[in-house]
Formats: structure tokens, C-alpha cells, sequence
């Protein structure tokens, strides 16, 4: 388990570039409590050089999304459909969830 957050990267090498998809397609990969907020996707990797982990690169594919909340307000954020690391010492220290920035 990880004790300190945020965690520490340094010399990490991003690249990403992005399409747009058919709404259908993204539905089948989108949960249906989450509204599609449009059809642009991301498809981004990251090479981690220096990590408070160890050396790890990671993959992942994005999605706009929103969901209205009981109390009306709606939460937008990247959803992540589908993420790949290549250690897995950032999965116990809920390293996946630091990367949804959600906006009310």
C-alpha cells in the first residue's frame, strides 16, 4: 500500500492523440448509469521513467462522461473504459482513481 500521496514521477514521456467513434460503439464500453458527453475518444500511454513505484508504463483509452446526481447536479470526467499497466504495484495503492478529475 502506498502511505504518500500524491505520488512522485519525474522524466515520464506522454503521448495521446484521439479520434472520433460511433456513439453506438461507445456505448457498448460505457456504463449506462453515465451520459456520453461526445464522440471524440482518447488513446493515450505514458512511459514512467521515475516513480515513487519503480520504472511501469501504462495505457489507457478515454471517454467524455457526465452523470446527474440524485441532488441534480451533474458530475463530468474522462471515463476510463480500459486501462493497462505494465507493473501492478499502483493498483493496491488506488493509483487507478487518481487519474478521474470529476468537475460539479
Amino acid at each position: 500500500m502506498i502511505d504518500t500521496l500524491p505520488l512522485t514521477y519525474t522524466n515520464s514521456r506522454w503521448s495521446a492523440f484521439f479520434y472520433r467513434a460511433d456513439a453506438k460503439r461507445l456505448r457498448r464500453v460505457v456504463p449506462d448509469c453515465l451520459d456520453i458527453e461526445d464522440d471524440i475518444v482518447e488513446h493515450w500511454y505514458v512511459d514512467h521513467r521515475n516513480t515513487m513505484l519503480g520504472p511501469y508504463g501504462e495505457w489507457g483509452l478515454t471517454v467524455a462522461a457526465s452523470h446527474k446526481a440524485g441532488d441534480g447536479k451533474t458530475y463530468y470526467a474522462g471515463y476510463y473504459p480500459y486501462m493497462y499497466l505494465t507493473q501492478d504495484a499502483a493498483i493496491p495503492g488506488d493509483f487507478h482513481k487518481m487519474h478521474v478529475a470529476i468537475e460539479a
